[in-house]
């Protein structure tokens, strides 16, 4: 069943009970993209994580996710979707209010300064990029590329990505 983030949160997370053994990041999809969603937007997934490196309470963890989830809101509803540009998709993610990845990721980063919460907050890319790899050919079908990137070519734009965007923390099946 779709359950908002902030209803999901104000459910389960009370029931976590926190020791002092370290918890693992947690994280979610917030932006499903890629072929199965029709998007120009190669990558599948953009995900949002909480670094629980400082050992985050369930108190002020709730708070963190209670502000992104206001922070979502007020970005995807300043959208021409309004109120609309909150549904969730099948996933139970959102749908990005664009097909461009740089805007993707400027909304993302607009997202975790919006929270107040940035020293907490990281995102990943699954870039699942056997999506766009041509058996045929050896590459990698991808926008923004003059012609089809090699295997060097898309490692060097992985690193421009991860470089430009010190918030784009992970990156999986690139």
């Amino acid at each position: 069943a779709n359950i908002s983030l902030i209803n999901y949160v104000n459910k389960y997370l009370p029931q976590i009970k926190f020791s002092n053994v370290r918890i693992p990041d947690m994280g979610f999809v917030l932006f499903k993209t890629g072929k199965s969603m029709n998007s120009k937007v190669k990558f599948e997934r953009f995900i949002l994580f909480v670094d629980n490196s400082t050992k985050v309470e369930s108190e002020e963890l709730k708070g963190i996710f209670s502000r992104i989830y206001l922070a979502i809101r007020k970005f995807l509803t300043a959208g021409k979707l309004g109120e609309n540009g909150m549904r969730l998709n099948p996933e139970n993610s959102y749908y990005p209010p664009t097909d461009a990845l740089n805007d993707i990721l400027k909304l993302i980063e607009g997202i975790i300064n919006e929270s107040n919460a940035g020293d907490k907050l990281y995102y990943g890319i699954d870039c699942n990029a056997n999506n766009y790899y041509t058996e045929e050919t050896g590459l990698y079908e991808m926008d923004g590329f003059k012609k089809p990137p090699e295997i060097e070519q898309l490692i060097d734009f992985y690193i421009k990505l991860c470089t430009d965007h010190p918030l784009l923390r992970y990156l999986e099946d690139p």
